[in-house]
């Protein structure tokens, strides 16, 4: 054989190992995306799930008539209905993140409900409301499924990431 037919063979069985190789990374990008869809979805319930307990918290103090806190109060509803304007997509798709906008009304909602049970916490009357402590509750319960959401759908992102990228080389 000469040199010049053997390039040729090792051409030809390289370009046949790359289609093979090629061909199977879409199947990895489409199982990803599928492992991928409920992890964003448990992820937006769980934020709108605090929306919703946000909400609640402002209604329970607000039977309270609390006029020096009521800048407070208005933070949280300012907050609120600012994460509820800005959402990501129902539907994941690998290009997409969580975006700095969206996580930074997030974290405000955060603050101010924070600031919020936190100047409440040293109001007797209510700290006693077994409804308001309920809701304490459910804030809390909320942030945590905020929490292992977030670390979920940051761990199929990052293994559907990697998939993409070394599928070709599996």
């Amino acid at each position: 054989m000469k040199l010049k037919d053997l390039f040729c063979i090792f051409f030809i069985v390289m370009g046949l190992l790359f289609i093979w190789k090629f061909g199977n990374s879409h199947d990895v990008e489409k199982i990803s995306e599928e492992e991928a869809n409920p992890a964003w979805q448990e992820l937006l319930s769980a934020y709108k799930n605090r929306e919703d307990v946000a909400m609640s918290i402002v209604g329970a103090v607000d039977k309270y008539n609390i006029s020096s806190n009521r800048k407070l109060v208005l933070s949280v509803v300012t907050a609120r209905e600012k994460a509820s304007l800005i959402t990501p997509a129902n539907k994941f798709n690998n290009s997409q993140a969580i975006t700095p906008q969206f996580k930074l009304i997030q974290d405000e909602l955060n603050r101010a409900l924070a600031e919020l049970i936190n100047v409440l916490g040293g109001i007797p009357e209510i700290e006693a409301d077994d409804n308001f402590n309920k809701l304490k509750f459910r804030l809390r319960e909320a942030n945590n499924r905020i929490n292992y959401a977030l670390a979920k759908y940051e761990k199929t992102r990052g293994a559907t990431k990697k998939n993409m990228t070394t599928s070709f080389w599996r």
